[in-house]
């Protein structure tokens, strides 16, 4: 069998694929939540977490720093399979939203981050594991909790249920630094070659939340 490979440069991204955002009392180049022994209520990271906690998911952990799956690891529990979102946020270089060249650079970044978190979907239990390692390490710290929503034994629950229903995974790219309006040609091509990787091989779709 012959596989032709796609020419890169051939491969468009739909515009559905975008959500631009209100960033209103967001600081937009503030990426974590948690910052040097602090939490921080403006960074992208907890105005990302928001959204899910206030669409009901089960599980919002944040797994940001070395060895993390993704900045947030989003569980919701629904009818007929459980949601595993992953999301992975980049702060903006400055405080109008594309105005760096570097913004490029950070797309191909963060999308890379993407593609690696993608294998979760396959290693569910591991996830688990890792969560609860990720959380463990916090009892000689000072930060009570990783989860901003959910708890330990809400994901034990999550872990057993998989058993018996299908996990779908999601992947969000938050990256308020990106213009959905005003994205320039190499920053399509990036996140073209994403969605299709990911699409791909392994069925799992790319969203981007952006600026206006």
């Amino acid at each position: 069998m012959l596989i032709e490979p796609k020419d890169p440069r051939h491969l468009e991204i739909g515009e559905e694929r975008f959500e631009a955002w209100d960033w209103a009392g967001v600081d937009i180049t503030k990426e974590s939540y948690w910052k040097d022994g602090i939490t921080c209520a403006d960074s992208i990271q907890w105005k990302a977490a928001q959204h899910f906690i206030q669409g009901d998911f089960d599980i919002v952990f944040d797994d940001d720093g070395a060895g993390k799956a993704a900045d947030l690891v989003c569980l919701k529990e629904e009818d007929n399979r459980i949601r595993l979102a992953l999301i992975h946020c980049k702060y903006a270089g400055g405080d109008t939203p594309g105005e760096r060249v570097k913004d490029v650079v950070e797309v191909v970044e963060v999308c890379s981050q993407a593609a690696r978190s993608a294998k979760w979907k396959w290693r569910f239990s591991e996830l688990g594991k890792h969560i609860q390692r990720r959380e463990d390490r916090l009892r000689s710290l000072h930060r009570p909790t990783r989860y901003l929503a959910g708890n330990g034994l809400r994901l034990n629950d999550l872990i057993k249920t998989a058993r018996f229903k299908p996990i779908e995974a999601e992947i969000l790219i938050v990256q308020p630094g990106l213009s959905a309006g005003n994205r320039t040609a190499d920053q399509n091509l990036v996140l073209a070659a994403a969605v299709a990787y990911l699409k791909e091989t392994i069925g799992c779709d790319m969203d981007i939340v952006c600026s206006g």
